[in-house]
């Protein structure tokens, strides 16, 4: 008997080591890229990170409804999701409308959204579920080198910087970007019940929490 749990905890053990040496991956290979995508070559001494988060954290990967566990961060840059392999490899994982990313306590999907009039689509995080929903897009863009303007100024390195917009998503149309302002979303959704709830509970829609109570009570009426 106790040979018997001695094995059995070696194999538990065992277990927990490769998860913590790159995760469960089991991922179908038609979701995942040979290499990392795209031209990896940003201006030399640039300031800032692609990623929301530098560090790998442990994540699940949805797809269609069938769970995959493993170490994941965002690169906002590119709008992709990273993994690391058991054998310490970096890939990145394409984009499919039928996968779903969760890191702790925050989810990612795909969502069709309209920016510059054009309609596109990208990983936004879902910040409440039903019809109507709150998704915030995370963003890293590149701000060029600036030289001096004179000789009481210093040169300014290129940088990553990380930008993040709401989004409103109504029903099944394409998301919109969206102010936290009381005006905007009662603009945005021209509901008299919805403007009924704002009110009675002094809701000024500019923090996070009220418009995500607002949006979840109109979607349980």
């Amino acid at each position: 008997m106790k040979r018997t749990f001695l094995t059995i905890s070696a194999i538990i053990a065992l277990g927990f080591s490769t998860y913590a040496q790159g995760g469960n991956m089991n991922l179908p290979t038609a979701y995942i890229r040979n290499t990392l995508s795209g031209n990896n070559n940003l201006p030399p001494n640039v300031v800032g990170s692609q990623y929301v988060h530098e560090d790998f954290k442990k994540g699940q990967v949805t797809i269609d409804g069938k769970s995959f566990e493993t170490y994941v961060r965002y690169n906002a840059f590119k709008d992709e999701f990273e993994i690391r392999e058991q054998s310490g490899d970096v890939t990145s994982l394409l984009r499919r409308e039928n996968m779903i990313v969760k890191i702790g306590q925050d989810t990612y999907e795909i969502f069709s959204y309209i920016e510059d009039g054009k309609t596109q689509k990208g990983y936004f995080k879902k910040l409440n579920s039903g019809e109507n929903i709150l998704l915030l897009k995370e963003d890293v863009t590149l701000t060029a080198a600036q030289k001096a303007t004179s000789t009481y100024s210093a040169d300014k390195p290129a940088s990553l910087d990380l930008d993040s917009q709401y989004f409103l998503k109504l029903n099944d149309n394409a998301a919109q970007e969206i102010r936290l302002k009381r005006k905007d979303i009662l603009r945005a959704i021209d509901s008299k019940k919805l403007e009924e709830y704002v009110s009675e509970n002094k809701f000024k829609l500019k923090k996070e929490h009220e418009v995500i109570q607002a949006l979840n009570y109109i979607n349980a009426s």
